[in-house]
């Protein structure tokens, strides 16, 4: 989804600058020709009074005429060259857009053939290539077999744009998420520039990493979205791709700014992960909508290479149904109240020797009551969420769906333990309060 965000938003900046600047010189024309006639009118109707000799006086007149036939002349020359680009230069245009879009994001752009008509909004791509490499965060290799859109030419003036349909059929490729993503279980040194850990009294303090943003050049909603025949290989940090298979991606409306909410709240999509099915649906209610997400044996080792968060990045073996059940009513900032279902089957939970005291005094009671289980672990939370959380987010755990989940999870967890989360928390602050009069102490003799 993130690259439909970037390459509408970067195509779409065209067009509307095309429109602009055709209306801005109707409009003027106008304007000029309703003075120039309202002062013909003026001037026809006083030849019929007497005139009384004034003296003269220079006066300095704004070219209204001048400007409006200049304007007049624009708007024509741009309309003409509209109906040339529309029947001999579709191609040759689509191609130097796309070497615009090209060098402002860095991809490599090509397809075999395309087809449209400028006035009504209709575009047609066929084997439609994009690659972009040695990026800092996001690199792929993805091939299209046809892409087709309608565009609402009267949007183009207004923001969001609507674009009527947008579909997609045929994606094939791989992706590299390369951004390496810090485990907040993990507490070593990174890279310089590539997290926020620090060091603050001789220990390493986590802090919040810098969220990316996902928006687009121009803000878009589609009113109809399908992606159909999807096989693309996802890579993230150094485990092994994911293989993501989906037959359909149905969503309506999907707009730019709220990307993933839409995705996962306002779509149906049927497919597989690594061979595993998963599902996402919804439904319209009165005054809103309820989805249903759905994965079933879900071996955990691919969760914890892709939720770097405790204890789910703890997960060594074992498999896992999800099913994820919300309802929300269609408001400004809806609320999402999320009832999950995890059900671990055979699940082992281990702490890498390398982590942090907080992470381990904090998924400690969720890994001790798994480990403790000889049968399946039936885990039942639920949470709200707001859909504000989601906006120009790139991802479920940008915009805190982890951790929600997590708090939640530990609510629950506490419970069943019959522990309270104060008491862990204020456990937590003391081991941390202890470990760090150590490091003072060690410092002393030193």
């Amino acid at each position: 989804m993130e690259l439909i965000i970037i390459l509408l938003g970067e195509f779409l900046l065209f067009p509307v600058i095309t429109a602009i600047g055709a209306l801005v010189n109707l409009l003027a024309g106008v304007v000029g020709l309703t003075f120039e006639l309202t002062l013909f009118t003026a001037s026809s109707s006083g030849k019929k009074k007497t005139q009384v000799p004034a003296p003269a006086r220079p006066k300095r007149k704004f070219p209204f005429r001048i400007a409006a036939r200049i304007a007049g002349a624009s708007f024509i020359v741009v309309l003409a060259l509209l109906v040339a680009v529309n029947m001999f230069l579709f191609e040759p245009t689509a191609h130097f857009i796309a070497s615009k879009v090209q060098d402002k994001t860095k991809m490599e752009i090509s397809f075999s053939s395309v087809s449209g008509n400028v006035f009504s909004g209709r575009l047609k791509l066929e084997q439609l290539q994009v690659q972009r490499e040695n990026h800092a965060q996001l690199d792929f290799d993805i091939s299209v077999q046809s892409a087709s859109l309608d565009i609402d030419v009267f949007s183009l003036l207004s923001n969001p744009i609507s674009i009527e349909t947008l579909a997609v059929n045929g994606v094939k490729g791989a992706i590299w998420h390369k951004a390496e993503q810090r485990d907040a279980s993990l507490d070593r040194p990174d890279e310089p520039g590539k997290s926020g850990i620090g060091p603050k009294d001789g220990n390493e303090v986590e802090e919040n990493l810098p969220i990316r943003r996902l928006e687009a050049k121009k803000a878009f909603v589609i009113n109809d979205l399908a992606i159909n025949d999807v096989e693309l290989d996802v890579h993230k940090n150094s485990s092994e791709p994911i293989s993501l298979a989906l037959n359909q991606i149905q969503s309506a409306p999907f707009r730019s700014n709220y990307a993933v909410f839409d995705t996962f709240f306002r779509s149906n999509i049927e497919g597989s992960l690594s061979g595993h099915e998963i599902t996402i649906s919804t439904e319209e209610t009165d005054g809103g909508r309820k989805t249903r997400w759905k994965l079933d044996n879900l071996p955990v080792n691919l969760i914890n290479s892709y939720v770097r968060k405790a204890p789910f990045s703890w997960f060594r073996s074992g498999t896992i149904d999800i099913l994820v059940e919300d309802e929300w009513q269609r408001r400004e900032n809806a609320e999402i109240e999320m009832d999950w279902n995890m059900l671990l089957k055979g699940v082992v939970v281990e702490a890498p020797e390398d982590a942090s005291l907080l992470s381990k005094a904090l998924a400690y009671p969720l890994a001790n009551y798994i480990n403790e289980r000889e049968d399946d672990v039936d885990l039942r939370f639920s949470f709200v969420m707001n859909e504000k959380q989601f906006e120009n987010t790139l991802s479920l755990d940008a915009a805190g769906l982890w951790d929600a989940a997590l708090d939640a999870l530990s609510k629950k967890i506490a419970d069943l333990a019959g522990r309270k989360k104060e008491e862990i928390k204020q456990g937590v602050e003391g081991g941390i309060q202890g470990f760090k009069d150590f490091l003072d102490k060690k410092r002393n003799k030193e």
